[in-house]
């Protein structure tokens, strides 16, 4: 009986690491829900863009996530010492594009859309929505960055309610992706 009052004192969200930007307005914080079992990343600023859909890594790049619109990435139970001592970076996107839920239709064999997207700040991209009997996928190419063609590299991230994938683009590179519910809004985000 000890052992349930002991774990009835326990917090349900604990605290694990915290670290703050260097200007301070952004703090980067790993919790523990013991309730729930799962230990999340939590990126908190004042200002929404700088925490909703950012990309944060470790510096040594092992690690890559993408926030969620409220700066959240779940990631299950980690060993504490190996987050407590991980140095991350946020990157903001470099362009944002939002595709409205595309309608699936399973009888039809096979069509394709090509289109594209092009941002104010020059920044733009070619997609292919590819509709399959086995189900629909989109293919992204980064035609320039700022309006530059020759960008060194980048990241895409495409999100949907199934969750975010990110994958590593240079200028010749096009990147395949399943969409798991093509009934659902689609977000691209590039970041550098």
């Amino acid at each position: 009986m000890a052992a349930d009052g002991e774990r009835a004192n326990e917090p349900v969200l604990q605290n694990l690491a915290t670290w703050y930007s260097q200007e301070q307005d952004i703090v980067v914080r790993v919790m523990r829900d013991t309730e729930r079992a799962v230990d999340y990343l939590q990126v908190i600023a004042q200002d929404e863009s700088q925490m909703s859909h950012v990309l944060i890594e470790s510096a040594n790049a092992q690690l890559t996530y993408v926030t969620d619109k409220q700066g959240k990435v779940e990631f299950g139970l980690r060993q504490v010492e190996d987050l407590a001592s991980i140095r991350w970076q946020i990157r903001l996107p470099e362009a944002v594009f939002q595709l409205d839920s595309l309608s699936y239709n399973p009888e039809r064999v096979k069509s394709e859309t090509d289109t594209i997207l092009e941002s104010p700040g020059g920044d733009k991209v070619s997609i292919k929505l590819q509709e399959k009997s086995e189900g629909k996928e989109i293919i992204v190419r980064v035609l320039a960055l700022d309006g530059n063609a020759q960008y060194q590299h980048a990241r895409v991230a495409i999100t949907s309610k199934s969750g975010t994938e990110v994958r590593h683009v240079t200028p010749n590179d096009t990147l395949k992706f399943a969409l798991v519910d093509a009934n659902t809004e689609i977000g691209i985000r590039i970041y550098q």
